[in-house]
């Protein structure tokens, strides 16, 4: 103590550290705060809580889904097992109390994501701008929703800063730490293949980085040694993928990432693809008015939208500085462009989710732009470093009023809710087990009522009748609130409702059985 004390600079750095180690735990705290177990009628979670159990069970991934190839949007036939693999390390069911419990160990990943990228900012910039910006990161309200989502993105998310830390931060002559970097991308590709343009990337920008060592005349590029670290890197990251294919037997099946992919299509809907994308990147830096996954409707306060003005604003200007540019920035930047160029040109739904990467390397540049503003005085640091609060004002109230209506909403008309249950309870102990079910979300039905199910598929009901008749469907489950809005099914019963007769019903489902 008493050498602390003589050494003052040594003294605040220990104290700025333990002020940012109480910082984080807080941030815990609140990760950890509105945890609930509602889930809406989006049957992702149901999928791979149902690849969890299976695995467990040792039997086939997903036995309940009948997949059908025109609604590939509904969900693949079977889900990249990395998410499944690691819900089954802490599977423990699938009621109220293990939903909570799911939650929590999100929320625990996404914390951790804040962490990795602080110490991916602390490389290069001062602590303080580092731990707002990864505040900011945690705290945002379009992502931090997702924390308590039984989603593969906040985990695939954190192998991928992982990843990216490694790669950027760590030495390249040692075979262990490719292994590791390729570990984390691999793993990182197994929750969300996406990802893999990290392994892309790489060879890429080692590609590059020999081409201008050459053309500057430099003899600091270590061919040898980088040839190496990209082999061991890369052959890691597929050994992932093999080794889960070998240990879990995945079936080679239609449905994946790559057969979204309609290149006839993909032309036309790349203007609208790339407006959608920047929509999102708007709500992200809370420049829209209305956060509609949130059920947030409010006019966003004039502080947090130039706040989100000047963040975008720095973020290009970090992204075209190149002056004072290490090998780090330069690998950062082609990582950033690739992935979001990815996300635009793919053409997938609820692209949102597959940007939390894009957002975490904006956040690197984020701070680099900022950093570029020269500063002749302390004072001019202050006022410079001092912009950063703004784009994280406000944002916690949106959290809080956003868990609070989401959790409202899904616990009146979400899966979990007891009228939903009971429906789903009746299917498991009264129909027979080679029964097939048509309903709007049969990942749910398949989790809940462990029949096989299907989605009712069809404009017309004489193309809905083809339909059943196809798929040998012998039941209907009807939820009068999720098919509001679905006027083909209102059609189809009204038609042909001579042909079934009510079994079960409540106030809000009904099942239905073929004559």
């Amino acid at each position: 103590m008493a050498y602390l004390l003589k050494n003052r600079k040594l003294l605040l750095s220990v104290i700025q550290n333990l002020a940012i180690v109480s910082i984080f735990l807080t941030a815990l705290f609140y990760c950890l705060q509105g945890v609930h177990p509602y889930a809406g009628w989006g049957g992702d979670y149901a999928g791979y809580i149902t690849q969890a159990r299976e695995f467990l069970k040792g039997n086939c991934v997903q036995p309940y889904y009948l997949y059908n190839p025109k609604q590939a949007y509904l969900s693949p036939p079977v889900y990249p097992m990395g998410y499944p693999l690691f819900i089954s390390l802490f599977y423990r069911g699938f009621d109220n109390q293990d939903f909570i419990f799911y939650g929590q160990i999100n929320s625990v990943l996404w914390w951790l994501s804040g962490i990795v990228l602080f110490f991916l900012l602390k490389s290069k910039f001062n602590r303080w701008p580092s731990l707002i910006v990864s505040l900011f990161w945690l705290f945002n309200p379009i992502f931090f929703q997702f924390k308590i989502s039984l989603l593969p993105d906040v985990l695939s998310t954190l192998c991928f800063l992982l990843a990216t830390y490694w790669y950027a931060l760590r030495p390249h002559t040692r075979w262990y730490d490719a292994a590791i970097c390729g570990f984390f991308a691999g793993y990182a590709m197994l929750s969300r293949f996406n990802c893999a343009m990290f392994i892309l990337v790489v060879p890429l920008h080692s590609i590059l980085e020999y081409w201008r060592s050459k053309c500057l005349k430099q003899d600091n590029f270590a061919l040898r040694s980088e040839l190496q670290y990209v082999v061991i890197l890369i052959s890691t990251a597929v050994m992932c993928q093999l080794a889960v294919r070998l240990i879990v037997h995945l079936p080679i099946s239609e449905g994946s990432y790559l057969d979204q992919l309609k290149f006839g299509q993909f032309f036309p809907q790349l203007y609208d693809q790339f407006n959608v994308w920047v929509s999102e990147m708007m709500r992200y830096y809370q420049l829209e008015k209305e956060l509609v996954m949130l059920f947030l409707h409010e006019p966003v306060p004039a502080v947090m939208s130039l706040g989100g003005t000047l963040a975008i604003g720095f973020i290009f200007m970090g992204l075209i500085q190149t002056k004072t540019d290490t090998r780090q920035d330069r690998f950062l930047r082609l990582l950033a462009v690739m992935m979001a160029l990815l996300v635009i040109f793919w053409p997938m739904a609820q692209s949102v989710r597959y940007s939390m990467p894009v957002f975490a390397l904006f956040a690197y540049f984020l701070a680099k732009g900022v950093d570029v503003i020269p500063c002749q005085t302390q004072v001019s640091a202050i006022v410079k470093w001092g912009l950063f609060p703004l784009m994280f004002a406000g944002t916690y109230h949106h959290i809080d009023q956003s868990i609070i209506r989401m959790a409202e909403v899904q616990e009146i008309g979400g899966p979990q809710f007891k009228i939903n249950q009971d429906a789903f309870d009746y299917v498991r102990n009264q129909l027979p087990e080679d029964a097939i079910v048509a309903t709007h979300q049969p990942l749910i039905l398949g989790l809940y009522g462990q029949r096989k199910s299907c989605k009712w598929y069809g404009e017309t009901p004489e193309e809905m009748e083809s339909f059943f008749i196809e798929k040998q469907v012998r039941y209907l489950l009807i939820n009068n609130w999720v098919v509001e809005s679905d006027k083909a099914i209102q059609n189809y019963l009204l038609k042909n409702k001579a042909n079934f007769d009510t079994i079960w019903q409540n106030e809000r489902n009904v099942l239905l059985i073929r004559h």
